[in-house]
């Protein structure tokens, strides 16, 4: 019952003005007075908070927006609208056209045409499928087996690759559990409790790949574009690092499905001239451009309502129009920059 809290201490910068009042606020709804406290982590991000706390009291929180032309989102919408009314032909949803949207979903099997009219013919209820924290409501469940079987967690579907794959340790309340199995099609990990002295990093290898440009600008010794990108992800290993000392004590390999996704992206390309010319050796000018891309991705958060981890950089070679990273393992292909997040 938070009805009850009269504190709160944060562990890190949620990442915006409103998620931390909105955390903060969970203290002190009964007595009307409470205390809460932020805890620093050494991130870029929330050292600027605690060195410059006027950047957080002088601010209003956030105006929180979506993009309702998303098509996951659109046709999360479409299928609610349509349980709650039949659409009329011609009909629009805002300033969407539905013919097409409409028939995938009879094609589905989860809308009828009849006359001039698409009736909701699925038994399901549409709303339920609507995750309010992801796009994808198609979540893995993490079951307990070590004495009598029991679900002990929900994980979404993009963060289960990394946090659920096998020989991974899943922590929750503080206890430790040992991935034994992660059945993809049935959407299941399988665990038991154990206690070890070391934490599991998942390392995942993404190639980003540029499909459409919206806009550029090449002026001066380096151009920077936003447009649409194809990404595939995979998780292609992980670490064991101690708790405490954060020693590397061990990894591993695996070979876990392919993750697709078409997004947009904002990157960044430095002519081969201007980095052949610095006065670095080739180790120094990838570690350079390393750099670049994380303090991007880390002033990208000031601005962006999202977790940092809910933005991704990688790093490659422009003239073939890919970037690639390996989280764990810093990779640059030939001397152009290209970060998309």
């Amino acid at each position: 019952d938070i009805g009850s809290l009269d504190a709160c201490v944060l562990a890190g910068y949620p990442g915006s003005v409103a998620s931390t009042w909105q955390q903060i606020g969970r203290s002190g709804r009964r007595s009307g007075h409470s205390a809460a406290i932020l805890v620093a982590r050494n991130l870029p991000l929330d050292q600027f908070i605690v060195n410059c706390p006027q950047y957080f009291f002088d601010r209003s929180p956030e105006h929180a927006r979506i993009h309702p032309d998303n098509l996951q989102i659109l046709v999360s919408h479409i299928k609610c609208a349509a349980f709650e009314l039949p659409f009329r032909e011609g009909e629009t949803f805002g300033h969407e056209s539905l013919p097409e949207i409409l028939s995938f979903l009879e094609e589905h099997q989860l809308i009828h045409h009849s006359g001039d009219r698409w009736h909701w013919t699925s038994e399901s209820y549409p709303a339920n499928s609507v995750s309010l924290r992801s796009v994808s409501s198609d979540n893995f469940v993490v079951v307990d087996e070590t004495t009598n079987p029991r679900t002990i967690a929900e994980v979404d579907f993009s963060s289960a690759f990394s946090t659920l794959h096998e020989k991974a340790i899943y922590i929750v309340e503080g206890q430790q559990y040992f991935v034994e199995h992660f059945d993809y099609k049935a959407r299941r990990a399988t665990v038991r409790q154990c206690e070890v002295d070391y934490f599991t990093n998942a390392i995942t290898h993404t190639k980003v790949s540029i499909l459409d440009r919206f806009e550029s600008d090449g002026s001066g010794q380096a151009s920077r574009s936003r447009g649409e990108v194809h990404v595939v992800s995979q998780v292609v290993g992980f670490k064991k690092t101690k708790f405490y000392t954060m020693e590397n004590v061990g990894s591993g390999e695996l070979d876990m499905p392919e993750q697709e996704m078409h997004t947009t992206a904002f990157w960044l390309t430095i002519q081969r001239g201007v980095l052949a010319n610095a006065a670095a050796n080739s180790s120094e000018r990838r570690d350079g451009v390393i750099g670049l891309a994380n303090t991007l991705r880390t002033i990208a958060m000031l601005h962006l309502m999202c977790d940092g981890s809910d933005i991704g950089v990688a790093i490659g070679d422009n003239s073939q129009g890919t970037a690639s990273v390996e989280t764990g393992f810093k990779r640059i292909k030939g001397q152009d920059a290209l970060s998309a997040d």
